[in-house]
């Protein structure tokens, strides 16, 4: 009697199932020991080192196990793994440490050890058309630090590009990737042989720099649009950043932009290139498309109030039926951008993020148009967010001063997560203005009222913060002037839904047991009782005063409420532009601007020794009192009940 071969339970599974399994395979992860144990993949990405077992070793899943390593890739330069490792060698450019991955990214060359041949792609070949996905290192958690901290040079391109079956990526769909500025010229030059025809979501940002260094050539920016405006038809979404380079970088390819626009298809979601002009013809495309979700765009100087009468008069067509994000930009004029927000109402969902930019400074008037036609919108209470960046100009009509009675119409916006007025003019808000903030929108994560530079004095004390930590509980950055110097008032009661802390007065109203200092008493009677974590993080103060005499009030204070606050952004004028020296010339300054000058200096140092002393003080102390706590925890844990 013949007995039927058994047959392997895997393969009993359908292929979706098993390629499902070694999706969910190679997310898993075990907690480490320590940091160190980054430098063992096996005791933290089990799953990954499963999956690669698979791959190995198992006929049945080695194909499920290999789409699913290489679908999603963090560089092209991983693809030099699929070469015989007795061939290449690597040379470390640039600064890291291969022992500690988070001291820095490590830049790879690689050299040959002989000429190629084709066997030598054999791994390639079987590999690189499952790479679907190329993502920005950090969004590829599934590889190890050490993989994604690899910077990989264009001479790994040059390997690839050399060897002649078409597209190196063949079947690519997405491709997020901003190298280094040394790499951007191949970078650009690669798109017709590296990305394939496939390819339908593009991110790419142009590193920053600073204003003397090297700047991205714009004829290599242009060769990779005008390879982007060959696959524009299959584009779902596409988003080009250019901030931080030349203003010619953005105009010399308003043209070529605008064609790319005009080329996309039904099918684009996003289209979002920032501070890079598109001409109305584009403009007009893009108001037909029917799954566009975001936009952001600059438009085009020559583009007029009355060349935007279109998006009113549809003929029964809607424009921009899917809109939910805008983002837009102009030379000059807010007043334009305040119409475009005005004639666009997307028919099957609201309108939810208005983010305007204007570049150079506007009449006062302008703004508070703009505030009253975003209230006034049909359908504005489920706007989420809502950001302005513009100057004031100084000739314009004033006075240049927003109240309370400016923002009191938004207060029925309950979804707002974001509210930024970086307008650089003078806000009339005092501490109760806050207080109905935080009651008004509880989602907040961003909150800007200014600050505007020149502005050194506030309405708003300290004790305006705390319904902000209270109220708000996934505040990440506030902006707004503010008077650190008058004393808090006493006592306070911080009980509420999220915690509660007492502080303690009149003129150090706030728990200091947490301070290094020794000489700093803390009454025995005072109940110390936790507040939420707030996980608010940067502050941005403009000129803000602070209490020069008794900072440590003022850090500590700041730390209870925000624990996790790292960033004190100001534009405190140092000392130094007195000195003739540094600034190259003698300025013949009044006495008064002088003492000014000097007043702010000492505010800057104050800010500075707060945000890199002072909190990152605490934090340490506090974290050593946890770990003190738990251990004595632990301890009490393992006597076992008396």
């Amino acid at each position: 009697m013949q007995h039927a071969q058994a047959v392997p339970s895997e393969l009993a599974l359908p292929p979706e199932a098993l390629h499902r399994i070694c999706e969910i395979l190679i997310a898993t992860k075990t907690p480490a020991v320590n940091r160190r144990s980054y430098g063992q993949p096996n005791c933290y990405y089990v799953g990954l080192q499963t999956v690669l077992s698979l791959a190995r070793t198992s006929r049945a899943l080695h194909e499920h196990a290999a789409d699913t390593l290489w679908n999603t890739i963090p560089s092209f330069g991983v693809l030099v793994y699929t070469l015989p490792r007795d061939i290449w060698s690597y040379e470390t450019l640039g600064l890291g440490d291969e022992e500690d991955p988070e001291a820095g990214p490590l830049d790879i060359e690689l050299n040959l050890k002989r000429p190629l041949v084709k066997a030598d792609f054999a791994r390639y070949i079987h590999y690189a058309p499952r790479v679907k996905r190329i993502l920005h290192p950090a969004e590829c958690t599934q590889f190890p630090p050490r993989t994604r901290s690899l910077l990989f040079s264009h001479n790994i391109l040059d390997i690839f590009e050399s060897y002649p079956h078409g597209g190196v990526l063949p079947n690519l769909r997405v491709l997020r990737s901003s190298p280094p500025l040394p790499y951007c010229q191949h970078f650009y030059r690669s798109f017709p042989s590296l990305f394939g025809p496939n390819v339908q979501e593009v991110f790419t940002r142009s590193p920053r720099v600073n204003p003397t260094a090297p700047r991205v050539d714009e004829r290599d920016y242009r060769w990779m649009l005008t390879e982007l405006y060959f696959i524009a038809p299959n584009l779902h979404n596409l988003v080009l950043n250019v901030e931080g380079q030349a203003e010619s970088l953005a105009q010399a390819n308003t043209p070529i932009l605008s064609n790319i626009a005009v080329n996309t298809s039904q099918c684009l979601r996003a289209f979002l290139v920032g501070n890079m002009a598109i001409n109305l013809y584009a403009l007009r495309h893009l108001a037909e498309l029917p799954c566009l979700m975001a936009l952001a765009i600059k438009l085009d100087d020559a583009i007029t109030a009355a060349d935007l009468a279109f998006l009113r008069e549809a003929g029964g067509e809607t424009r921009f039926p899917l809109l939910q994000k805008v983002h837009l930009v102009h030379s000059s004029n807010l007043s334009i951008l305040s119409l475009f927000v005005q004639a666009i109402h997307p028919t099957l969902t609201p309108l939810k993020v208005i983010d305007l930019t204007v570049d150079a400074s506007i009449p006062f008037q302008d703004i508070t148009d703009f505030l009253t036609t975003v209230a006034d919108r049909d359908g504005a209470r489920a706007i989420q967010s809502i950001s302005l960046n513009c100057w004031v100009s100084p000739q314009s009509p004033g006075p240049h001063v927003l109240t309370e009675d400016h923002l009191r119409p938004f207060f029925a916006l309950g979804e707002l997560t974001c509210f930024d007025l970086d307008v650089k003019c003078e806000f009339d808000i005092t501490n109760a203005t806050l207080a109905r903030i935080a009651a008004a929108w509880p989602n907040l994560t961003v909150l800007g009222l200014g600050p505007a530079h020149e502005i050194k004095t506030s309405k708003v004390t300290l004790d305006g913060l705390i319904p902000l930590a209270r109220g708000c509980p996934r505040l990440k950055r506030l902006g707004l002037t503010i008077d650190a110097e008058t004393p808090l008032e006493a006592p306070v009661d911080l009980s509420g839904p999220y915690g509660s802390l007492l502080l303690y007065g009149p003129t150090a109203n706030v728990d200091l047991s947490m301070l290094p200092d020794p000489e700093v008493a803390t009454p025995g009677s005072f109940e110390q009782k936790p507040l939420h974590e707030s996980p608010l993080e940067e502050l941005r103060l403009g000129r803000s005063a602070v209490n020069i005499d008794d900072p440590v009030v003022v850090a500590g204070f700041l730390f209870r409420l925000f624990p996790r606050l790292k960033k004190i952004h100001g534009q405190w004028r140092p000392l130094d532009i007195l000195d003739p020296e540094i600034v190259g010339v003698e300025l013949d300054l009044p006495a008064q601007e002088i003492r000014e000058i000097t007043a702010e200096s000492e505010h800057r140092t104050v800010w500075h020794w707060v945000a890199a002393v002072a909190l990152p003080e605490f934090r340490n102390v506090l974290k050593s009192e946890r770990k003190a706590s738990q251990g004595a925890r632990a301890g009490e844990a393992s006597l076992g009940p008396a």
